[in-house]
């Protein structure tokens, strides 16, 4: 419990310490999406040997008055900030059996049997099929054809996407206009069985850009809902088998602009994300960001806004949702929150197991830890680790038994800490399902500041929250002085205004 303290302050005093406060809290934070700086569209994001790789349309030019796409790349990263562009991975004047250049479109792969499999399609409705030993590629086409072509299917065949069953089964998903799927042989490049349209019920429509995945014992279907032609949204259903049928659930997220959207879900050291494209400027040049998502109780993925920080680091200065980690132990989950503002919470909570925020960005500095927490028997804590968890230990947050109503805990920080830092949430206690825990936050002031109520502000939601809700999220233009570097200035400033006060009233 923070101590009560009595602060004796001119009038002028108190105005410049009100704005040292302000200024902390509006410090810059520096934007990470898109990820990719350079055409990055219809991102397919898989995730091989824990690595994220992004395979995507390579759009040409910001310039270009129409789709050109001459080459597929691959990007990937171990930690969603640095990304490492493989360079080409397939160029369409490898393939003899085009018939059309430059249109090289949305891409998937798949690891089987030690190969990674790259399917792609070309602009005239034809998918082919290539193979490579690492999935950074290079690829070569395996069957110097097209495997799938307007003999096919009505649809037009464009965006396959690649899926492996809990069975080991694997298919291909693809379809603009309407969705089809079809079982793949162990050789990878034909078909075991006839490819089936894809019904999705309760649908508005379906455009293109089918991509599945599992959750909770069911199938996810994400997909562009109306294509170039609309403000485009990504909308999902749900089903009992790849096969569908599905259902529509509802909009994981949208650019919020007249043109096309296409992405896709993945899972990385127990979060979940959504990858998506946005128009840098138009519809014709795009490039891939990264939002989380959360799943409720009932299994459905409330809606998430588009951001400009994105994901894989963390403002020390803003409200960070729990359920926003980017690492945990194995056992700790989610579930739909009871505390004001909804939300998620972070459960199954026991002692030793940890939440990890990595490079959270501490600015000039923070001096305390407050953790939002519902807790009933026993005394428990919440140790802070930086760099690993058994890192330097800079503060201990003490949680008492209490009556699982909620309740906001502070604590002071050994020293003040500054920079970037990976941050380690260490849980103590004598039993499991020790409490729960909806959000933390550091501070500059040592009562931890004026604290947001409930879960979370729709701001700080779009920033480093829980999904839930819309904001904004203001960045400094590049040159601008940082405004945490003022603060020193502004206190020193202070601090002689009201010495300088005492000595004049003195004498």
């Amino acid at each position: 419990m923070a101590r009560e303290a009595k602060v004796e302050m001119t009038k002028p005093c108190v105005i410049i310490l009100v704005v040292v406060a302000g200024l902390f809290a509006a410090s810059p934070a520096v934007a990470q999406n898109p990820i990719i700086d350079q055409g990055s569209a219809d991102p397919s994001v898989k995730v091989f040997g824990g690595r994220v790789y992004v395979y995507g349309t390579h759009d040409f030019s910001p310039s270009d008055t129409n789709w050109i796409a001459k080459d597929w790349h691959a990007y990937s990263s171990s930690d969603l900030v640095t990304w490492i562009d493989a360079g080409v991975v397939l160029d369409d004047n490898s393939l003899t059996w085009r018939g059309v250049t430059d249109e090289d479109w949305a891409p998937d792969a798949i690891f089987f049997n030690n190969l990674y499999y790259f399917y792609f399609p070309l602009g005239n409705g034809t998918i082919g099929v290539a193979a490579g030993s690492s999935p950074a590629a290079p690829f070569t086409d395996i069957l110097g054809k097209a495997l799938v072509d307007s003999s096919t299917t009505p649809a037009h065949n464009i965006d396959p996407m690649a899926f492996q069953d809990s069975d080991g089964s694997r298919y291909l998903i693809w379809g603009n206009g309407s969705c089809y799927l079809a079982q793949l042989n162990d050789d990878m490049k034909s078909f075991k069985t006839s490819p089936q349209q894809v019904t999705i019920s309760g649908a508005p429509s379906y455009e293109e850009g089918p991509f599945a995945w599992m959750y909770g014992g069911r199938y996810y279907l994400l997909y562009s809902r109306c294509g170039a032609g609309c403000n485009d949204s990504l909308d999902y259903a749900v089903g009992t088998s790849i096969g569908g049928p599905y259902t529509y659930r509802g909009t994981i997220v949208a650019h919020g602009k007249s043109g096309n959207e296409h992405g896709s879900v993945f899972q990385l050291n127990g979060q979940w994300y959504v990858a998506y494209h946005d128009l840098y400027p138009t519809d014709y040049y795009r490039k891939t960001k990264l939002e989380f998502i959360h799943y409720d109780d009932s299994g459905d993925i409330p809606r998430v806004y588009p951001t400009d920080y994105g994901v894989g680091r963390y403002d020390g200065s803003k409200q960070i949702e729990a359920e926003n980690f980017f690492d945990k132990t194995t056992s700790v989950g989610y579930e739909d929150c009871t505390d004001s503002g909804n939300g998620f919470d972070v459960t199954n909570i026991t002692s030793d197991s940890w939440l990890k925020f990595q490079q959270v960005d501490f600015g000039a500095g923070a001096v305390s830890f407050q953790a939002r927490v519902s807790a009933s028997s026993g005394d428990n804590s919440i140790e802070i680790h930086l760099g690993s968890v058994t890192g330097a230990l800079i503060g201990t947050c003490d949680v008492p038994a209490g009556d699982q109503t909620w309740e906001t805990r502070l604590t002071a920080l050994s020293s003040t800490i500054s920079g970037v830092n990976d941050v380690f949430l260490v849980f103590k206690g004598g039993r499991d399902n020790l409490f729960k825990l909806n959000w933390i936050r550091f501070s500059a002031l040592a009562d931890g500041g004026a604290p947001d109520s409930g879960s979370g502000s729709a701001a700080d939601s779009a920033i480093g929250g829980s999904g839930r809700g819309d904001g904004c999220n203001c960045v400094l233009e590049a040159g601008s002085l940082p405004i945490g570097a003022a603060i020193p200035f502004v206190v020193t400033t202070a601090i002689v205004f009201r010495l300088r006060r005492r000595t004049s009233t003195a004498d």
